[in-house]
């Protein structure tokens, strides 16, 4: 891609520390990447630079936001993008393309990852027209766990397209452009501030980018990017991209991946693709490991999908010899392990890992006890099945038990039976005793619900489903000097520094605090649950500069600063204030 392609661009052997700019890589809404050569470490790599098209600009090398109003979209999106590869650069898998560092410099932010060698999808796409279904298998499955690593720890990609997956040349896929993807928070909610200055539609990867991404208001989550890979899919199936999310919306003529490519790939390959690609986000997969079970087994009840990307069928509950068919009940599988794991359906051997045919192995030894692990490991958790007596089969028959079903709002609230930790939600449990229990939904940012005496009857199936409601904390912030304001989501309170906020959301909050003839700074502060926070901030002062020019005669004299690092440069900046000045030269006074 050429430099000019992008009208800020830095140009070609531009120094960043000690990065020497090369080429561009690709552009996207928030920024260039450039393949940049490592003068330290001998290699190229590939630096990321924050500019947001619709919010900034580059002037006399400097980016520098559009407008006044530029400005603070332009500073809390900086600080995410620095942040967010902070966080990001913890993620180590093959698959992914590394974080090294970040750094500031010219007035934003940069982000260094591998450089990665290799023919990017599109042109695989573009050279071959379709993938046959190993292929298309070799190249996604990969992809889905350091996607899934990514939304484990809060981040979504939204940038996904056949252009930002590279194919090593061993065939490995790589799944790159991580500097510029967003994290979330509670509903998914979008921490770069540009968002809020509106959506630049023509930024958006067409076809590739789900409804959501159009709008402002669109709710975001893992099921996003679930639709751009499902895209990919589908481009690798029919040679061309879906029709464009709205169009859509209005008159899906969108044939399905299932329809075209019938006969060449598997069906359940095909369904899931069809699945992601669903134009309303509720009717998409809601996770990685879900779409995976789909690709896998399609709507199989009996299969489960570990978030490691293991296999578990369940296993018929009949004392031995055991059956290794489809079976009448299903064992719960929580974060934790449990569950056994089938090689069966070889078809799919690209999704099973290596070590299946172990477990597969295993399984055949195994007489399934109805022992249900909590979440550490115990297996005396008084509402679940006991150690297999002489004949499981009497003792524990399937009549006997509960299947409670337990969904939450938000996912990942732990579920405590008789305070025994059982899982996370979303939870399906069959192998519980009929009984009275005490029932504990608990997460870190939501309150605690109690459902005590919840009395269940031998086969009764149980759908409890609750919406947490949002804990509050308090939050004191001090500064120095104090009387700083305070302002959040643009807002700027009536208190100023020291002050306690009392009934804020816990979780995530970035503050905007500043004073006057000190500079404005944005702060990221944690509210805990029930609890008080503090921020302790020293402001900068800010610095007025002025302008110093000599007119010298004769024009060769030389000029010096005493006690001033720098060199006399004509025009050169100094802070305000009052400075001695030598002016010689030999000959004269």
């Amino acid at each position: 891609m050429s430099l000019a392609d992008h009208l800020f661009a830095l140009p070609s052997d531009t120094r960043l520390e000690e990065y020497e700019v090369r080429k561009v890589l690709s552009l996207g809404p928030y920024g260039i990447k450039y393949v940049c050569f490592d003068t330290h470490l001998n290699k190229q790599v590939a630096v990321k630079e924050y500019l947001p098209d619709n919010s900034a600009r580059r002037a006399d090398g400097v980016v520098v936001p559009k407008s006044n109003t530029d400005k603070t979209p332009f500073d809390l999106g900086l600080r995410h993008f620095l942040e967010e590869a902070r966080l990001q650069s913890r993620l180590k898998q093959s698959n992914l393309a590394e974080i090294h560092r970040q750094f500031t410099a010219n007035g934003t932010g940069y982000v260094v990852t591998d450089y990665v060698e290799g023919e990017t999808l599109s042109a695989i796409i573009k050279r071959q027209g379709t993938l046959p279904e190993d292929q298309l298998r070799s190249i996604i499955h990969p992809i889905l766990t350091p996607l899934e690593m990514m939304h484990d720890i809060g981040f979504l990609h939204q940038e996904i397209s056949p252009g930002g997956i590279v194919v090593r040349t061993d065939g490995s896929p790589v799944l790159r452009d991580l500097g510029g993807s967003r994290q979330t928070g509670g509903a998914a909610r979008q921490m770069l501030g540009d968002r809020s200055s509106g959506v630049d539609l023509t930024k958006l990867n067409v076809g590739f980018a789900a409804l959501e991404q159009y709008s402002n208001r669109g709710r975001l989550g893992a099921w996003t990017d679930i639709y751009a890979l499902g895209a990919v899919m589908y481009t690798c199936v029919t040679g061309s991209p879906p029709l464009d999310a709205p169009s859509r919306s209005v008159e899906d003529e969108l044939v399905p991946a299932f329809d075209v490519g019938k006969g060449n790939y598997d069906e359940h390959t095909l369904t899931g693709i069809d699945k992601a690609l669903a134009v309303q986000a509720g009717n998409r997969p809601p996770s990685i490991p879900s779409w995976r079970s789909q690709l896998l087994y399609g709507d199989d009840p009996n299969v489960d999908v570990s978030r490691s990307g293991h296999m578990a069928r369940s296993s018929t509950r009949v004392a031995v010899p055991v059956s290794l068919g489809r079976g009448s009940g299903r064992s719960s599988q929580s974060e934790s392990g449990g569950g056994g794991r089938s090689s069966s359906k070889r078809r799919f051997g690209w999704l099973i890992p290596s070590g299946a045919a172990l477990a597969f192995i295993a399984m055949l030894t195994y007489v399934d006890v109805g022992v249900l692990r909590g979440a550490d490991g115990d297996e005396d958790s008084p509402a679940m099945a006991r150690a297999a007596p002489a004949n499981p089969a009497a003792a524990n028959p399937a009549s006997e038990m509960v299947a409670l079903m337990v969904r939450t709002e938000p996912a990942g609230v732990e579920v405590l039976i008789d305070d025994e930790v059982v899982g996370r939600s979303p939870l399906d449990l069959t192998d519980v005793r009929a009984g009275t229990y005490h029932v504990t939904l608990r997460h870190p940012l939501y309150e605690t619900i109690e459902l005590p005496g919840q009395e269940w009857a031998a086969g009764q199936q149980i759908p409890l489903e609750q919406s947490m409601v949002r804990a509050t904390g308090a939050l004191t912030i001090v500064t120095d000097p104090p009387g700083a304001y305070i302002e959040i989501d643009g807002e700027r309170l009536p208190s100023t520094t020291p002050t306690t906020l009392d009934d804020l959301p816990t979780g995530s909050l970035t503050l905007a605090i500043g004073a006057e003839n000190y500079r404005r700074e944005m702060v990221d502060a944690e509210v805990l649950k029930n609890d008080t926070a503090t921020v302790n901030l020293t402001l900068e002062e800010i610095t007025t500069y002025g302008t110093l020019a000599l007119a010298l005669s004769p024009s060769d004299a030389t000029v010096t600063l005493p006690n001033i690092a720098s060199s006399y440069v004509p025009g050169m900046q100094l802070p305000e204030g009052e400075y001695p000045v030598t002016v010689s030269r030999q000959g004269y006074v």
